[in-house]
């Protein structure tokens, strides 16, 4: 079983911060660290855009651009949730899995469509089926910081070595560069945050990828200068799976879309659902991909709504199958109208899905929860789940 090091026993002493300072000190870091890599993932999803805009008012098809915008946009979805659901803490299901190789080659992959100068070569020595516990996000953003790092100093080359780690049951990928190498002065604060090296940024990137490595049971290390390429080196150590324990993973997710039913846990064919927010551009994005599903939507924009009395007599005699409620509908919250439906409209109460952009609602209410940030596919089903 792969051990969590983030959750360390606290120090004893009286001159120890207390527990909820050093909580929020990591949160800090850990708030900061991800608005860095926000960032970056924007501007070159941003970048795309303007691409295909481009594209389009030529005439051009913009088929090229538009796969990369779905990929990247993905990509940002993964990493916001995964790296809040690891800040939040609680456990970890077992089914986050992912595969190692896979990981290594579609960040190598984008990469390259980036970095068309630096010459980047991969090689591999490890099995395909090699897993590792965990979100792929937490490894392909590290990945991808140490590529963005190296190629940035590379002269014209980067290799990447992906084989069997030191200990059993553990993987190491090596990232070297032909470039000059880190500063030795600089080594020892490599993975402090806000420490800036000559290729400036803001110092972030480094320190975020140790905590990632460190979440996922492995390890990021500086080893100093490449005996092969000359450049910088550095190794991240990953524990991988027991086969028999991914074999048992495998066949409980193949086993999670199937309740008995022949029918795909992503059809909303014949349903009817309400819908309930403030932000038109979601409400309008949300609807569309319902509709796509095979779902009849009905929206309510909340801005036009005075508070929870006013949405309770806009629903009306509506009776949809679900209601799906945004958790903060701006001048108030879904949670003041879910005791006026307890009172007033207990069958529709029963057909409530709220969604949340943030953190579920403590204590937790009666009806199911889910993030705006989760898989289409997830949605789907809780709406399927309430609706059954």
């Amino acid at each position: 079983m792969v051990t969590n090091p983030r959750t360390p026993d606290p120090p004893e002493g009286p001159a120890d911060a207390p527990p909820d300072a050093e909580a929020m000190a990591a949160f800090g870091r850990i708030s900061a660290e991800l608005l860095h890599d926000l960032a970056g993932m924007l501007a070159t999803l941003s970048g795309r855009v303007a691409l295909a805009n481009e594209g389009a008012a030529r005439g051009r098809l913009a088929s090229d651009e538009l796969p990369r915008i779905q990929e990247d946009t993905e990509e940002l979805r993964r990493m916001i949730t995964e790296i809040l659901d690891e800040v939040r803490g609680g456990p970890r299901s077992p089914e986050i899995t992912f595969s190692l190789r896979a990981s290594v080659e579609d960040t190598v992959d984008r990469w390259v469509q980036s970095a068309p100068s630096v010459n980047t070569v991969f090689r591999s020595s490890l099995e395909e089926s090699a897993e590792v516990a965990g979100p792929r996000s937490f490894f392909s953003r590290t990945l991808w910081n140490l590529l963005r790092n190296a190629g940035r100093h590379a002269q014209s080359r980067i290799r990447l070595t992906l084989e069997p780690g030191p200990r059993p049951e553990t993987a190491m990928l090596r990232v070297e560069d032909d470039g000059r190498g880190v500063d030795d002065s600089m080594s020892d604060q490599l993975f402090t945050p806000f420490i800036r090296g000559e290729g400036g940024g803001l110092g972030l990137g480094l320190s975020f990828g140790r905590w990632a490595l460190e979440s996922l049971g492995g390890t990021l290390e500086y080893r100093g200068h490449s005996e092969a390429l000359g450049g910088a080196e550095f190794r991240l150590t990953v524990p991988l799976i027991r086969p028999r324990s991914r074999r048992s993973l495998r066949r409980s997710w193949d086993s999670s879309g199937v309740s008995g039913s022949d029918r795909s846990p992503l059809a909303l064919e014949g349903l009817s659902l309400l819908l309930v927010d403030d932000e038109p551009a979601l409400l309008s994005v949300l609807a569309r991909i319902l509709r796509r599903a095979g779902a009849r939507v009905h929206e309510i924009d909340a801005r036009e709504i005075g508070g929870a009395r006013e949405l309770a007599s806009a629903l009306g005699g509506l009776t949809p199958d679900v209601l799906l409620l945004d958790l903060n509908l701006g001048g108030f919250t879904a949670l003041e109208l879910l005791p006026l439906l307890k009172r007033d409209r207990p069958e529709l109460l029963e057909r409530v899905l709220l969604l949340t952009g943030g953190s579920p609602p403590d204590p937790a209410p009666a009806c199911p929860v889910v993030h705006k940030l989760a898989e289409w596919e997830e949605l789907f089903r809780e709406i399927r789940h309430v609706a059954d």
